[in-house]
């Protein structure tokens, strides 16, 4: 099973904020230019995630092992893992999976 059979359709995607026009974006590699206003003026934004199932750009959410996969909610995580599943990865705070903010 592929990685995006496993987590969603946009794993491994990178948020990206750009200076000139102030707008971030997400993608699966690194742009060439702003998709809004054409500059080539960006930098990776690590306050935001894109959630791996959605599409969502994201502050808080499920960070799943260690960042392999991100929810923004639960009804994203459960297209991917049950609740029984989360519980296990989670492993009452010990697991490296988890609800966070990245503010």
């Amino acid at each position: 099973m592929s990685m995006r059979d496993t987590y969603g359709d946009y794993v491994n995607w990178t948020i990206y904020r750009c200076h000139d026009c102030g707008m971030s974006f997400g993608y699966h590699g690194e742009p060439k230019s702003c998709p809004f206003c054409n500059s080539k003026d960006l930098e990776e934004d690590d306050t935001q995630r894109v959630c791996s199932h959605c599409g969502n750009l994201m502050r808080s959410g499920y960070c799943i092992e260690n960042g392999m996969g991100y929810y923004c909610s639960d009804e994203c995580l459960h297209e991917h893992f049950s609740d029984e599943e989360y519980r296990d990865l989670y492993d009452d705070g010990r697991g490296d999976s988890y609800w966070t903010d990245w503010m």
